[in-house]
């Protein structure tokens, strides 16, 4: 991808005698016409584990080279993921690319571990405020991807009856995780 080129021309008669031209200078502009496109990977899915943290990594290509750099903002987005929850570490930064073909770079979402069983989770990636689309000729087909953070947590619950005589009704029940799990799930008792 270029800018416009200008194509100058000047032309001179040196025979016949006597034969002039009338506008011997002329320009032609060619407009470029090449459009590159800024492609975004995902989704992506990856389980959390029971501690630290795991990378889920998007990368942004630029599958054609433009006349000059450019930047692209992008930021996390909670879903069913919740930064509030501890679920993963935000992202709200730009990626400043130079404009060469094939360029790449990663967009890098830190995903916590954790011990809650619970259901899948997801987050997504925008992306925002391109600063030089080219007059349009660059393009970015889809502007979020989403990340999945899947549950492999699991574990063996012991009930322990707090009260109550076998065969009578009311009676409660303790239920424990064992190894330092929780749930965000509810636990059904069918009896």
């Amino acid at each position: 991808m270029e800018g416009t080129d200008t194509v100058s021309l000047n032309a001179s008669i040196v025979s016949p005698a006597g034969v002039t031209l009338a506008n011997s200078f002329k320009s032609i502009k060619i407009l470029d016409n090449d459009v590159a496109t800024l492609t975004l990977s995902g989704p992506v899915s990856l389980s959390e584990g029971d501690s630290g943290t795991k990378p889920a990594t998007f990368n942004l290509i630029l599958n054609k080279a433009t006349e000059g750099g450019f930047t692209i903002d992008y930021t996390s987005v909670d879903g069913t993921a919740k930064v509030a929850d501890n679920d993963y570490i935000p992202v709200n930064s730009f990626l400043t690319f130079n404009g060469t073909v094939n360029e790449s770079y990663p967009i890098t979402v830190l995903v916590n571990g954790d011990k809650n069983i619970e259901a899948d989770e997801t987050f997504t990636i925008k992306l925002d405020n391109l600063s030089n689309s080219f007059e349009g000729r660059v393009t970015i087909p889809v502007l979020n991807a989403t990340g999945t953070i899947t549950n492999e947590d699991s574990e063996t619950l012991t009930i322990t009856k707090a009260n109550g005589a076998e065969g009578i009704t009311g009676v409660s029940y303790t239920f424990i995780f064992l190894s330092g799990y929780t749930s965000d799930q509810p636990i059904i008792n069918n009896q």
